[in-house]
């Protein structure tokens, strides 16, 4: 059935970072959300190749320090 998984990773690397899902989705993920929690965040963040048991976070280049990463993902 439909699922929402949501969890923090912290992001330090302007490469490319995995991201695992607790619970792989028995058949899609439709879309991940993110946000940073600093206060003042103003570059923001992409998920992308989204798959059933993960995300990458490409993060852009412009970001200097570390951070927090939100993330909500929808799937079933």
């Amino acid at each position: 059935g439909f699922m929402i998984q949501w969890g923090r990773v912290f992001n330090e690397t302007d490469d490319k970072q995995d991201v695992r899902f607790r619970r792989k989705f028995k058949h899609v993920c439709f879309g991940v959300v993110l946000n940073r929690q600093n206060a003042n965040s103003t570059i923001a963040l992409n998920a992308t190749a989204i798959t059933s048991s993960g995300f990458e976070i490409d993060r852009h280049a412009d970001m200097d320090s570390s951070t927090y990463v939100n993330y909500m993902a929808i799937g079933y």
